[in-house]
Parts: C-alpha cells; sequence; structure tokens
C-alpha cells in the first residue's frame, strides 16, 4: 500500500521517503494485513500557524473514507497522519511508542519488574515484600482524526488559491510596430484533492493598458492609445523542482477601446474603435520566496478588429495585423 500511496505537500514538509519511514516505524510485523484497502492519498496544505492534513482511503468496494488533521505547523500534521496510515495498515501499530531513549529505557525496567517478587529471598522472619505496582503510562494519546465518510460519486473537495500579478509587455498585436503594455490580472486556481495533480484550472480576468504610440505617415500620423479587459482560462498546470517552477498553457481574449489622435492634417481629429483580439499564450512562473513568483508570459493572437487609419488622401497610417505576438515579464503574489 505505501508504495502506491500519493504524497502531495509543500517544500516546507517531509519528503514523501521521509513520511513512509515515520509509518513503518510505527508498524509491527513486516507483512501486515490491509484490511481491503486499495489506494492511499495525502495532501498538507496551508502554512502555520494553520495547516490542514487530509487523507483519503479508498477500499477494493470503491468505498471512500476520508480523514482529516489540523496542527500548527507540518511537522505535527504529517506525524498525525503517520499514525492513522499506521493503524490502517496494522492495526496492531505501536502509536504509542516514546521517542525519547530514557523514558524506553525506565519503562523496559519498570515491566521486567512488574508483579515479579524479588529474586532474593526474604531474610528470616521478616514479611516477603509486596509486588511492584505496575507502571501507568502517563503519556498523552494522540487527538482523534475527524472521520467524515462519503461516496465515491460525490464531489472531492478542492482547495482554492488566489493571486494578482503585474506585468510589463510590449505587443505587435495592435498597430504598426510594437505597442507597450501595462498588464494587471486578478486570479483564481482551484486544485481538486482527488485529481491528477496537472489538473490545476484557473481562471483570470484584468487589464490592460498601453503607453501612447506615435505612428507617423508621410503626410501625417496619429497617437494610438488601447485599454481593454481581459480574460483567461488555464485548465492544467506542469510543474517540476517542488513546484517552484510551474507553465500554464491557455485561452486567452480581450475585448477594450483602441484610440487614435490624428495631428498633422487639415482635418485632424481623435477616433476610438471597438478592439477585439483572442488567441493562445502560456505563462511561467518561478518561486523566488515563500509566495512571491517571477513571472514570463507569450500571447499569439488574431485580432478581430483591424480598423484602417489612413489620411485623406487614402495613405494607410496603420492597421492590425493578422496575427500578433505579446511578450511580459513581471511578478506575481499568491494567497
Amino acid at each position: 500500500m505505501l508504495e502506491r500511496a500519493v504524497y502531495d505537500a509543500g517544500s516546507a514538509c517531509p519528503t514523501r521517503e521521509q513520511f513512509i519511514e515515520s509509518v513503518q516505524r510505527y508498524i509491527r510485523t513486516r507483512e501486515p494485513v490491509e484490511h481491503g484497502a486499495r489506494d492511499l492519498r495525502i495532501r498538507i496544505e496551508g502554512r502555520p500557524p494553520h495547516v490542514l492534513g487530509k487523507l483519503s482511503i479508498s477500499s477494493e468496494q470503491g468505498k471512500l473514507t476520508k480523514r482529516e488533521f489540523s496542527g500548527p505547523d507540518c511537522e505535527a500534521v504529517a506525524r498525525g497522519l503517520a499514525i492513522v496510515v499506521a493503524l490502517t495498515i496494522d492495526p496492531r501499530a505501536n502509536v504509542f511508542q516514546s521517542t525519547s531513549p530514557t523514558l524506553e529505557s525506565n519503562g523496559d525496567e519498570l515491566s521486567s519488574k512488574e508483579g515479579r517478587p524479588s529474586e532474593d529471598p526474604p531474610e528470616h522472619g521478616a514479611p516477603p515484600s509486596p509486588p511492584h505496582p505496575a507502571p501507568v503510562d502517563r503519556r498523552p494519546r494522540p487527538p482523534r482524526p475527524s472521520l467524515v465518510t462519503v461516496s465515491p460519486s460525490s464531489k472531492a473537495a478542492a482547495r482554492v488559491h488566489f493571486s494578482a500579478e503585474v506585468r510589463a509587455e510590449l505587443t505587435s498585436a495592435v498597430v504598426t510596430g510594437a505597442l507597450p503594455v501595462l498588464g494587471v490580472a486578478i486570479g483564481m486556481e482551484a486544485a481538486p484533492m482527488y485529481m491528477p495533480r496537472w489538473f490545476r484550472p484557473s481562471l483570470a480576468i484584468g487589464m490592460r493598458q498601453s503607453i501612447s504610440k506615435e505612428v507617423s505617415s508621410s503626410r501625417g500620423g496619429a497617437d494610438f492609445v488601447l485599454t481593454a479587459a481581459t480574460a483567461r482560462i488555464c485548465p492544467v498546470r506542469s510543474s517540476v523542482f517542488a513546484e517552484r517552477l510551474a507553465i500554464f498553457p491557455c485561452v486567452e481574449g480581450e475585448m477594450g477601446a483602441l484610440q487614435a489622435e490624428a495631428y498633422g492634417l487639415l482635418d485632424a481629429r481623435r477616433t476610438t474603435n471597438l478592439w477585439l483580439n483572442v488567441g493562445a499564450s502560456a505563462f511561467g512562473t518561478l518561486r523566488i520566496v515563500d509566495h512571491w513568483f517571477v513571472l514570463a508570459n507569450v500571447f499569439v493572437s488574431r485580432p478581430l478588429s483591424r480598423n484602417r487609419f489612413e489620411v485623406d488622401t487614402g495613405e494607410l497610417i496603420s492597421r492590425a495585423p493578422p496575427a500578433g505576438l505579446t511578450v511580459g515579464l513581471g511578478s506575481s503574489v499568491s494567497f
């Protein structure tokens, strides 16, 4: 069973190997009876002083049992989960074993004398000494975990994380040449407990605001400014290096207004046009410390609004290309 266990915890928690080793220290027999248990999934989430451990045990009959532990830190929660796993594998597991050599030594000495008279015979005429009283185990018992049994068809619980990001970008999708853009977004990511680790659907909404871009022609020109709302959906996430580096493939779109203000012309004026743009993007994050990340993104898009901006003679000033590329670099924080 332990070989098939799925263990998911942060870098500050015990590793999978350390967790399995702690379980094996409690087990008495080398070949424990598993009582029909088929699958183990362990997840530890949160941060001190509020850490939550979740354990799911799937039986051969398809029954799913969930247990939860909460504690002040990851070590304490992992220890509680290890005790439950050990009892699941071996009901005779010695979960009350002491971690102090002195206490174990004293316990052996006391137990060796329990109920036995002294080996030295009593002196003539002296009453026999009473037997030593049995030692009382005053060590606190581990807390009983909360137990919830659900049917296989019930929805798996999901933890939700939120994030905020800011990006500096350059895009070729709007006007002739590169347009500098500042992007901000708020995101939400769900991590269903009983789904594969790569299934991490997320949704983000935000804004893109460009800096004024001057595009000129032989007879005049115009200043362009883009303001757009953005939305993206990322169904999966791939992560490596203990989730320090992650990549999100996404579908993204934006809608807003593209404003152009002409200059150098007799009939110079300002116009505002609808801006629509859709495409595929990829985001990469690198954890720097705790919940802070460096972020990079690439957005390949097809502008749906390709309005022509031209002077009165018909000379073209600018028009969105059939396909555009946006690249950016920024920072994000999760909470």
